[in-house]
C-alpha cells in the first residue's frame, strides 16, 4: 500500500516565511475555509486541517516532508468523530478505530505498513458484533464469522490469504442453516445445499471451480422432489425431469445452454399423458396446465427463450 503522501498545488493565500516553509489556505466558493496548512518545497509540512463547508472540522493530522506522521482524526459533518490512528511515514500503523455517525465503535484492529494485521472486529451502529477473524498482511487469514444485528450468527467459515476454503455455513436470522458447501480457492467447490427459511431442504447442486457443474436436485417445501437435472459450464443442460408432490412425473424437459429446447413428455398429477403444443427445437408453443390436467396459459418459445404467454 502506498503511504500518504500530500504534494500541495494550491493558491497561496497567506504567506509567512519560516525556514523556507509557507502558509496556505483554500476556501469553498462561499468563503468557507476549505484546509489550512503549512508547506515546504512544495509538500505539506506539520499540522494541517480540512473542513466541511458548513465549517465543521473534517479532518486534523501532522505531516513530515509530505508524509503522513503521527495521529490523525476523521470526524462526519455532525462534528462526530468517524475514525482516528497513527501514521508513520506515510503508512497507517498500529491500532485504528472507525465509528458509526452515532458515536457507537464500527471497527477496531491494528495495521502494520497500512495493512490490517491480527483480529479485527467490526459492529452494527447497535454495538452488536457484525464480523471478527484475523487478518496477515492486509488478507483475512483465520475463521471468520459474520452477525446479524440481532447476534445471530450469519456465515462462518475459513480463509487463507484472503481465499475462502473449507466447509461454509450460512444462517438466517433465526439461527437456522440455510447453506453449506465447501469453497476450494474462493470457488464453490463439490456439492451445496440450499435450505428453506424452516430448515428444511431447497436444492442441492454440485460445483466445480466455482461454477455449477452435473447434477442438481430441487425439492417442494414439504420435503417432495420437484425437480433434477443437469448443469455443464454453469448452464442448464441436457434432459430435465419435473415431478408433482406425489411422485408423479410431471415433464421431460431438454435444455442447451440454459435454453429450453423440447418437452418429450408431459402428465397430469394421476399419470394422463397431456398434448405438448408444438415446441421442438427451441421454437413453438408449450401448454401450461394445472395439477388436474386443466390448459391454463400458453408460452410461446423462440430460439429456446420464452417470447410471450397467452
Amino acid at each position: 500500500m502506498n503511504p500518504q503522501k500530500l504534494f500541495l498545488f494550491v493558491l497561496i493565500l497567506n504567506i509567512t516565511i519560516s525556514y523556507s516553509q509557507t502558509e496556505f489556505k483554500e476556501f469553498y466558493e462561499n468563503g468557507q475555509l476549505a484546509q489550512v496548512g503549512n508547506k515546504k518545497d512544495g509538500y505539506a509540512q506539520g499540522d494541517f486541517k480540512e473542513y466541511y463547508e458548513n465549517g465543521q472540522i473534517a479532518k486534523i493530522g501532522n505531516y513530515e516532508e509530505g508524509f503522513a506522521e503521527g495521529e490523525f482524526k476523521e470526524f462526519y459533518e455532525n462534528g462526530q468523530l468517524a475514525q482516528v490512528g497513527k501514521y508513520h511515514k506515510g503508512f497507517a500503523e498500529g491500532e485504528w478505530k472507525y465509528f458509526h455517525e452515532n458515536g457507537k465503535l464500527k471497527a477496531i484492529g491494528k495495521r502494520e505498513k497500512g495493512k490490517a494485521i491480527g483480529k479485527w472486529e467490526i459492529y452494527y451502529d447497535n454495538k452488536q458484533l457484525s464480523e471478527e477473524g484475523i487478518y496477515e498482511k492486509g488478507l483475512k487469514n483465520s475463521e471468520f464469522k459474520t452477525f446479524h444485528k440481532n447476534g445471530q450468527i450469519m456465515h462462518v467459515g475459513a480463509f487463507e490469504k484472503g481465499l475462502k476454503v473449507g466447509l461454509w455455513k450460512a444462517y438466517n436470522a433465526k439461527g437456522i442453516l440455510i447453506s453449506e458447501g465447501v469453497y476450494k480457492s474462493d470457488g464453490k467447490d463439490s456439492i451445496w445445499k440450499y435450505y428453506f427459511n424452516d430448515g428444511k431442504l431447497n436444492f442441492k447442486q454440485n460445483f466445480k471451480n466455482g461454477e455449477r457443474k452435473g447434477k442438481w436436485e430441487a425439492f417442494y417445501p414439504s420435503g417432495e422432489k420437484m425437480s433434477i437435472g443437469n448443469f455443464e459450464d454453469n448452464e442448464r443442460n441436457g434432459e430435465q425431469k419435473d415431478f408433482y408432490k406425489n411422485g408423479q412425473l410431471k415433464a421431460v424437459k431438454l435444455f442447451k445452454n440454459n435454453k429450453l429446447m423440447d418437452v418429450y413428455q408431459l402428465y397430469d398429477n394421476t399419470g394422463n399423458l397431456l398434448q405438448k403444443g408444438s415446441l421442438i427445437n427451441g421454437n413453438g408453443t408449450l401448454h401450461i396446465y394445472n395439477n388436474q390436467g386443466k390448459l391454463e396459459k400458453t408460452e410461446m418459445y423462440k430460439k429456446g427463450e420464452l417470447v410471450s404467454v397467452n
